[in-house]
């Protein structure tokens, strides 16, 4: 039941504060980065999405003008994590971030191999 909780929570999250991208990668014209994002002055939001998907990396964001409160960034950038946050949140998201979730699940598979044999 804890697992489920936190789940929710996190999709709440990352519908408010999340960011799920598909940017062209620069060096390969036929590919694009994924990643999942979550940036906040909050350090300890940061780190509790962290700690219940287990992976991703949390950044210390650097700070740009001297009025500026200290920000962080969790980030998921492997596909095979993408896939996993995005399975496990998805029934929580609205349908804007659901979409966007989807469309990176779908270039996913696109990539995928399909089996020998």
């Amino acid at each position: 039941m804890k697992e489920e909780l936190d789940i929710a929570w996190a999709a709440g999250i990352l519908e408010g504060e999340g960011c799920f991208s598909s940017d062209r990668d620069k060096r390969r014209k036929t590919t694009k980065k994924l990643s999942i994002r979550c940036q906040m002055t909050d350090q300890d939001i940061i780190l509790r999405l962290h700690d219940i998907f287990a992976f991703g990396s949390v950044y210390k964001r650097k700070i740009r003008q001297e009025h500026y409160k200290q920000a962080w960034e969790w980030r998921v950038t492997k596909q095979d994590d993408i896939e996993t946050v995005i399975y496990k949140i998805l029934p929580y998201l609205g349908i804007r971030r659901s979409e966007k979730a989807k469309e990176l699940l779908a270039y996913i598979d696109s990539r995928k191999k399909p089996n020998a044999g």
